[in-house]
């Protein structure tokens, strides 16, 4: 009983993509051989025709008065401003709870942009390295004698 019902329902769903002209040409070549030979398969379109045109009625008279049509239109004129003044309010909110630029930031893109016009020019260019380049080794004995090495070593290397 189960495969009858999905059979006729199957069955009805082809009536109506065939009346509504919505069956590939295989299928609706199928589907018109089998109308050829089953009277119960031609009286359902045929029903199903009748339907579809009195659908069609209703829809082609039914109208909706002028009076709904201007409050409509109304409901979607306040609609639109309610929407465009929620736009402006959180428009408004998110700049005023951005926070502001501090003045460290503002220093270190300062810069940020000063390293990278650097780039650009030749003053920062690391000078070429002799092949016969040494580390200098310090031995460091207590926690400050290492900033006297380094000045010392510094200076030798300006001399030089």
């Amino acid at each position: 009983m189960n495969n009858n019902n999905s059979n006729q329902d199957e069955q009805s769903w082809d009536v109506f993509r065939y009346v509504a002209e919505e069956m590939t040409p295989d299928e609706e070549q199928r589907f018109e051989q089998l109308l050829e030979s089953d009277q119960a398969l031609r009286e359902q379109v045929a029903s199903m025709v009748s339907t579809m045109a009195m659908v069609d009625q209703v829809h082609a008279t039914s109208k909706v008065s002028p009076a709904i049509a201007k409050r409509a239109a109304k409901l979607r004129v306040r609609r639109l401003i309610v929407s465009v003044a929620a736009l402006v309010a959180i428009a408004t909110l998110a700049i005023n709870l951005m926070p502001a630029p501090s003045q460290a930031d503002a220093e270190t893109e300062s810069v940020a942009m000063a390293w990278a016009e650097s780039l650009e020019t030749d003053e920062f260019e690391l000078p070429e390295q002799e092949d016969s380049f040494e580390f200098a080794s310090f031995e460091i004995e207590s926690d400050d004698d290492w900033i006297a090495d380094v000045v010392a070593a510094v200076n030798e290397n300006n001399v030089n």
